[in-house]
């Protein structure tokens, strides 16, 4: 317990300090179902399997979003004035409590955004990750197949569509490199041959070292910052 309390304040240690240099940030919001622990009256963002007795459920409306959301743009801002926030409401779909309540929940999700983004629209925006599921591709084809999340297709298909928005052609080869190199980390030669395994991550190693001379902000990827710094 202890030792899961200090990863977590550690966590949250980084966090703090990567917003203070950090020029954007994204916050894909979910549902506007919550849960207060009747204990504290207090909002969770996740109930750990404690029981369901203990907490009260409910749909947050329009305004308490609203100002939740106001509210932490303007801390943030105060905090870090450089920072754009863009936020999305997630295509995933919330369908425990039936496909009605998941409608109203999106709904009242995006209105509140849209409330945001008006009164504050000099450092905030909205990706139509939602929008573009629901009305762009609008076929159970781009869902896995739980009919709930979108499959692969349909991410690499936002995934896109996020590029082609925000991203400049240097930004999009960079990308492309990047994911090029994160396939290699993820790769396992399948041979025994010692000499070809080694070659095969020397080689790996030599590519991102000059992909982070270009790309210095990459040695922040775990997986780049553990090969570089062995």
């Amino acid at each position: 317990k202890e030792a899961t309390l200090t990863l977590m304040n550690e966590q949250i240690a980084k966090a703090h300090e990567h917003l203070k240099s950090c020029h954007t940030l994204v916050v894909t919001l979910g549902t506007a179902v919550v849960y207060r622990l009747k204990e504290t009256n207090l909002v969770v963002a996740n109930c750990h399997k404690v029981p369901q007795h203990n907490f009260t459920r409910r749909m947050a409306s329009v305004d308490e979003i609203t100002e939740a959301l106001s509210a932490m743009v303007e801390r943030l801002h105060e905090f870090n004035p450089q920072l754009r926030i863009l936020f999305t409401v997630s295509p995933i779909r919330h369908i425990a409590d039936g496909l009605e309540v998941n409608s109203l929940s999106k709904a009242t999700l995006r209105v509140a955004v849209a409330n945001v983004n008006r009164v504050y629209r000099d450092f905030t925006a909205y990706f139509p990750a939602y929008e573009i599921v629901m009305d762009d591709l609008r076929d159970y084809r781009f869902y896995a197949a739980d009919m709930v999340h979108p499959s692969d297709v349909a991410i690499s298909y936002i995934w896109q569509s996020f590029q082609a928005a925000y991203f400049d052609d240097a930004s999009t080869q960079a990308i492309a490199r990047c994911e090029r190199v994160m396939k290699r980390l993820t790769h396992r030669p399948m041979t025994a041959n010692r000499e070809i395994v080694e070659r095969f991550y020397a080689d790996t190693k030599a590519v991102v070292t000059n992909l982070v001379k270009e790309y210095p902000y990459i040695a922040n990827i775990k997986e780049i910052n553990d090969l570089i710094s062995e």
